[in-house]
């Protein structure tokens, strides 16, 4: 049997669906900046691996949402993946036009889609800022050593994060943070002060090349 779609199940589809790649977008461009500093393979892997799952993103970004705001982004995800994208599967007759009156009275319910384009304006407001805000403005610092790369960002409306990428001769043991001040302070001077007068603030990855690990003290 053939999916028969009418115009107004088809704009209500599209419509959702065009909502939800927005959210993951946005959203992308904001993990971006909370992992600048990280490796090209770490992040595509990173993105792999939330695939359209827009609310984690949001989660890991701690954005400001309610339950009910992170239940229409859960929807959203919902939308990409199965409800507007892809067809419904192999059922009998009565059971495939049951399926579809469901998705097609939900796809559109008017109230769940002006919830989420209100959502949407409320996080890109947000994202906006990040790095954009004069009140707030994002400080970046690089430091280079001579077995490892520390790159270290705070402000700009985003919790303070540092990446480390080691070379493959560095030795587990030394993979600490208080190792990293050590070597900061013994070799920067008075310029030390830079990397390290918020150094409490800041969460700590050792990137792999694959993943993000925390680091330990």
């Amino acid at each position: 049997m053939h999916e028969y779609i009418d115009i107004a199940s088809a704009t209500d589809k599209t419509s959702r669906l065009m909502l939800g790649y927005a959210f993951e977008m946005l959203l992308k461009s904001a993990i971006l900046l909370m992992n600048l500093g990280a490796q090209k393979d770490t992040i595509d892997l990173k993105f792999r691996d939330y695939g359209h799952k827009i609310d984690r993103m949001a989660i890991d970004l701690e954005l400001a949402l309610t339950v009910d705001e992170l239940k229409l982004l859960q929807i959203a995800s919902q939308d990409i993946v199965l409800q507007a994208r892809y067809p419904i599967g192999k059922v009998n007759d009565d059971g495939y036009i049951a399926e579809l009156n469901k998705r097609n009275i939900q796809l559109a319910d008017g109230n769940i889609f002006g919830d989420m384009v209100s959502l949407y304006d409320k996080i890109k407001n947000v994202v906006a800022k990040f790095d954009n805000d004069v009140t707030n403005c994002a400080e970046f610092n690089v430091f280079r050593g001579s077995d490892f790369i520390l790159f270290m960002r705070n402000g700009g409306g985003l919790s303070s994060r540092a990446i480390v990428t080691f070379s493959a001769k560095f030795p587990d043991g030394s993979k600490r943070k208080s190792y990293l001040k050590e070597v900061i302070e013994a070799h920067s001077g008075k310029i030390a002060l830079v990397y390290t007068y918020r150094w409490a603030s800041f969460s700590f990855f050792e990137d792999t090349g694959k993943k993000l690990i925390p680091l330990v003290e």
